[in-house]
Order: structure tokens, then sequence, then C-alpha cells
């Protein structure tokens, strides 16, 4: 078979080459570095899949994860860049500490209403980008409804709109660990804040984890 031919019915050429992306929150140095430290403190008594450094596991906040084809790369960092400069600097707020039942440890954001509707402003926008791409092995995580199963079938992200939880992962846990022996690695009172002033598009690594930033978007909104 000719090379033409081969590329004609070659299976493999048929699909489109894909990207995992998230848009986040990152943060100022010394608030990166607490998050990792208590990443630190879980992953030095417990085995951890998450392990927060500088270099390819950053500490951030998940405003929209999820898959898009290659070639709207470029439609995707347009639209960041027109959805920041309508949106001004605000504060957010981390009170408290869980496990999900996925085996993650979150550190959970006070519910902000600037922060949701950023949410779900990407999620609109975005969301046809992806042209129907999701990653099919988030249908298999643990305790993972059918409504948030079709959450992630139609939006690729499971946990969005009445179901987002905003939150910094710090480590993820095989769920058989107790939960109180796992919490009590955290301190008992969380209180952190910072102002969100800018949005950051980044490579999705393993287990949500943000791998490599790409390009960040100042929120300019209200600026002369």
């Amino acid at each position: 078979m000719g090379v033409l031919q081969y590329l004609c019915y070659n299976p493999f050429m048929l699909s489109e080459p894909t990207i995992d992306r998230n848009i986040v929150v990152l943060f100022d140095k010394k608030l990166t570095n607490q998050f990792i430290k208590l990443s630190e403190n879980i992953s030095s008594v417990i085995h951890s899949k998450i392990n927060l450094n500088l270099n390819d596991e950053i500490p951030h906040l998940t405003l929209y994860m999820t898959k898009y084809p290659a070639k709207n790369n470029n439609k995707v960092l347009e639209k960041l860049k027109e959805i920041s400069s309508h949106i001004k600097p605000f504060k957010i707020f981390f009170n408290s500490k869980s496990l999900h039942s996925t085996g993650t440890v979150f550190i959970d954001t006070l519910f902000n209403n600037n922060l949701y509707m950023l949410h779900s402003n990407l999620v609109d926008t975005l969301n046809p980008l992806r042209e129907g791409l999701y990653n099919k092995d988030e249908l298999n995580l643990p305790s993972l409804t059918n409504e948030k199963k079709q959450s992630l079938i139609n939006y690729g992200m499971w946990a969005v709109k009445k179901n987002y939880t905003p939150h910094v992962s710090v480590g993820r846990i095989d769920i058989k660990e107790s939960v109180k022996k796992v919490l009590d690695l955290l301190p008992n009172v969380i209180n952190y804040k910072t102002i969100i002033n800018k949005i950051a598009y980044v490579e999705r690594g393993h287990d949500g984890t943000c791998k490599k930033i790409l390009k960040t978007f100042k929120l300019s909104g209200g600026s002369k």
C-alpha cells in the first residue's frame, strides 16, 4: 500500500489532536507556599497522588477544566482575553477543609458571587469550543452521580454551575483512609484570603493538576 493510501485508510489519522486545559486562579508567593506546605504535610504521612510544587503541580483554583480540539486553542485564548477585560478584581476567602468522595483533599472557598459568575461566564463562553470533547476517564470517578456524569458530558467538567465547588486541591489519597486522620494533618482553622486580579490558561496534568502555565490574563474591567 502506498503512502497516500496509508494516510487515507489509517484510522489513527482520522482523530484530530486534542489538548487538556484548565482556566485557573493562581496565587501570590506567600499563599502558594502555604498550599504547598499543606500538601507536604499530607504526603509526608499518607501516600498522595497530588504533591504540590512550583514546577509541575502548581497550586491553583479551577475555574473551568476540560478538553478542546487543538485547532480551537487560539479561539479559547481570544475568548479569555475578552472575558478578562470585562471583569474587575475581587477578593476570595478560604475558610474550611474537606475530603471529597474522590479522595481529593480540599481547602474550600467561601461562596463568592463574583467567583461564581466568572466561572459561569467561562463555562457558557468556552463550552461550544470543546465540540463535545470531555475526559472520559472521569466517568469512572468514585461516587460520581448520574447528574454529575451528565454535566461532564454536557459541559466537559462534572462540577459546573450548581455543582461548582471552588477549592484548592492539596492532596489525593486512597479513599479508604480515615477522613479524620487526613484532615487532622491540616490546621484546625483555615483563614486565607487573596485578591483575584488575573486568570491563567494552563496545561492540565494528572488528577487535575496544573502542569504548566501557558498564558495569564489580567482582570481589567473598569480600568481606564
